[in-house]
């Protein structure tokens, strides 16, 4: 199953430059956990609800650019989804941005999402399973 699928399509971005208490307030009034940071419409990074809401960075006036992680791991709309799953386990990270062949974010994969593909995945097998089981 490929990422595409499953994927928040056009996520909300923010560039490098705007402050961290603007991203705070974007985050919220979204309910989104993950901001993929741009610079002149590039992704080069991603803020996390972790990286704001840390109490060591509330320094009035400080940039996104300043504690948003980089370079960004990033994954293309046709990788399966499970290799998305992997490499949220393997870095320990809850988000990918995707990116096309062109490197323009043009989506988010999060844990949630790599969650309703497993419970769409096991209703198919089970579909599968009971379907064969009746032949």
């Amino acid at each position: 199953m490929q990422v595409r699928y499953f994927m928040t399509p056009d996520p909300v971005t923010i560039e490098s430059q705007e402050l961290i208490d603007d991203a705070r307030r974007l985050m919220d009034e979204l309910n989104i956990r993950h901001l993929p940071v741009t610079q002149d419409g590039v992704l080069v990074g991603v803020l996390s609800n972790r990286d704001v809401n840390n109490a060591s960075i509330r320094v009035l006036g400080l940039e996104v650019e300043h504690v948003m992680s980089t370079p960004p791991l990033t994954i293309g709309p046709t990788e399966d989804i499970v290799k998305a799953a992997r490499t949220m386990l393997a870095h320990r990270i809850s988000g990918l941005p995707v990116v096309d062949e062109d490197g323009a974010i043009i989506g988010m994969i999060t844990t949630t999402n790599c969650l309703i593909a497993m419970i769409q995945m096991h209703h198919e097998l089970a579909a599968a399973t009971a379907g064969a089981a009746a032949r």
